[in-house]
């Protein structure tokens, strides 16, 4: 699956994505729907399994960059 990056470019990416938002996939992807699983299994909040969740994605998506 290509990033938004590669979609529309990175100088358009970062025109359109405000700072502290972030683009995420409209369908979870294996590691966030995982990372979401396991802050919840240990007791962690919605909040912070969002939060894990989205990091996820975007170390995944950092990943396939390099």
């Amino acid at each position: 699956m290509r990033t938004p990056q590669e979609i529309i470019g990175e100088d358009r990416y970062l025109q359109l994505v405000f700072e502290g938002f972030a683009v995420i996939p409209a369908e979870p992807t294996p590691e966030a729907v995982g990372a979401w699983w396991r802050c919840k299994n240990s007791g962690g909040s919605d909040y912070d399994a969002y939060r894990a969740l989205v990091s996820a994605w975007q170390d995944l998506q950092n990943s396939r960059k390099t």
